[in-house]
């Protein structure tokens, strides 16, 4: 038997297979196959999650990168100033989430300097929530891609 639940606002896991699934993904399968699958939500929380910087990012601006980080928590999200022409960028960033999430994802990105251009993915984490709220020491966790086509994503991003 398989069990869906969506674990952050882009990972959907299926305990059958063990492999999370892009959100995009499932949105193609019928919903009426999948209503008997579902978990409930997982309990409301509050979370304290604090970004202080990133180091060793890709070079994506001749030597530089113009990086801020967004933390999403279930559908609740926070993003920092842009932190212009640095690898190494300290974004400071504190932020109170509320949701049902189990996971919280750290995303990286490079403000691209048009006006109307996209920012560029540099790399994410994704944290587990249990772990968040028993009092995480601040360490280094590696930023990962959202596919197999991100395998150029280095860097890592510290968060407490």
């Amino acid at each position: 038997m398989a069990k869906v639940y969506r674990i952050s606002p882009t990972q959907w896991s299926m305990c059958a297979i063990g492999v999370p699934a892009d959100g995009k993904t499932m949105g193609h399968i019928s919903k009426d196959l999948l209503r008997e699958y579902v978990h409930a939500l997982p309990p409301p929380a509050t979370i304290q999650v604090k970004v202080h910087g990133a180091r060793k990012l890709k070079d994506v601006n001749k030597g530089s990168a113009n990086a801020f980080c967004e933390v999403l928590f279930d559908v609740d999200r926070a993003k920092s100033s842009v932190v212009a022409n640095t690898l190494e960028p300290h974004f400071n960033m504190a932020a109170r989430l509320q949701g049902h999430g189990t996971h919280v994802d750290v995303n990286v990105w490079h403000k691209r300097s048009g006006r109307l251009e996209k920012p560029l993915f540099l790399g994410r984490a994704v944290l587990a929530v249990p772990v968040i709220s028993d009092g995480m020491c601040t360490r280094w966790h590696a930023l990962e891609g959202r596919s197999e086509l991100d395998a150029h994503i280095t860097g890592k991003v510290k968060v407490s």
